[in-house]
């Protein structure tokens, strides 16, 4: 998200990488296969993740394009807090 992208930028003096794709203004975030591919070349210590909805076979999202980059992100990280 480049809102959250932007609320970390002025209040840390810290590096941020965001990653490259297509910017989907209704979500404010960058997305599609280059977004993905990014995520997947890096790795993160701590992924926080919300979903649409919970079940016992899973969680649901109801846009592909989210459920790509969020599967990615969650693959890429050691420890996941849904």
């Amino acid at each position: 998200s480049l809102l959250v992208a932007k609320e970390v930028i002025t209040t840390s003096s810290d590096k941020l990488v965001v990653t490259g794709g297509e910017y989907q203004s209704w979500a404010q975030s960058l997305m599609g296969p280059a977004a993905v591919r990014m995520i997947r070349s890096m790795h993160a210590d701590l992924c926080f993740l919300s979903a649409s909805g919970i079940f016992e076979a899973g969680c649901y999202h109801p846009y592909q394009e989210v459920v790509e980059v969020k599967r990615a992100m969650l693959e890429s990280a050691e420890t996941r807090v849904l």
